[in-house]
């Protein structure tokens, strides 16, 4: 589904864009993130089981992608991935979440390397 957002991934930005608009939902939503971050694919499964429905209904209503489109569907829409989405995301919401709440921030409250660093140490490892 990410790679709805990036033209050169063969997605539809513009369209991607005007979906979340008429929908209401920020543009943000989605991480603007491309790879393999753990704590990104966590944020990013919660965000589609939360609004799963309303991804389907976008998917399903012909955007210019050509086969993409009906890929996506297919694999986003089967009951197997519903269920990996929500185990991800769950796992997001109670192991990484928390975590990186401390790290991810605004602009105005970023956190910097040296605090980084200090957080880590105080951090009680389990045994």
């Amino acid at each position: 589904m990410n790679k709805m957002r990036f033209k050169d991934g063969k997605g539809d930005p513009r369209g991607f864009c005007t979906f979340l608009d008429d929908e209401k939902l920020p543009r943000g939503i989605i991480p603007r993130y491309r790879g393999n971050r753990l704590h990104v694919l966590f944020n990013i499964s919660g965000i589609y089981v939360q609004y799963h429905s309303l991804f389907v209904q976008y998917l399903k209503t012909g955007i210019s992608c050509g086969g993409l489109r009906l890929s996506i569907l297919q694999g986003f829409d089967s009951i197997d991935a519903k269920c990996e989405l929500q185990v991800l995301g769950l796992l997001g919401k109670m192991l990484s979440g928390p975590w990186m709440k401390l790290f991810h921030t605004s602009a105005e409250t970023q956190t910097d390397h040296i605090q980084g660093i200090a957080i880590v140490k105080e951090v009680d490892v389990v045994k």
